[in-house]
């Protein structure tokens, strides 16, 4: 459980910069479950672009299923494919990281993709 940390393509981020994520994998059935809250405010780029001075916070949720790709003791990998964009999570137990990664796509119809992927790290939430 955690946040997620835009660290690569925050303009376009579609993470709030206000997030709380919580995710879990199980091996025996090859997948991972993302349960991710957004909290989408001025804070963030993409919310500015869409909504106009004076708009409210908008709090969405989401759940994710991911399959899970690969499954070792230094890694595991996990992939979900929305209509516009792969979204991938790699787990390192051994560094105790865990990366989402997002990129647009047109293969499953989707136009207008930008295939520079969007990257977040799991990190602590800040508790103010």
């Amino acid at each position: 459980m955690g946040c997620w940390v835009a660290t690569a393509n925050e303009q376009r981020s579609a993470v709030a910069t206000l997030n709380a994520a919580y995710l879990v994998c199980d091996r025996a059935e090859g997948r991972c479950t993302e349960a991710l809250a957004n909290l989408h405010s001025t804070l963030d780029p993409m919310y500015r672009r869409t909504y106009g001075p004076g708009e409210g916070p908008l709090l969405s949720s989401d759940i994710t299923e991911f399959r899970v790709t690969h499954w070792a003791p230094a890694e595991i990998r996990a992939l979900s494919q929305p209509r516009a964009a792969d979204i991938e999570i790699r787990i390192s137990p051994v560094e105790k990281a865990v990366v989402r990664m997002a990129t647009e796509t047109g293969a499953r119809g989707a136009t207008g993709a930008n295939p520079t992927p969007q990257v977040w790290r799991l990190d602590q939430c800040n508790r103010r």
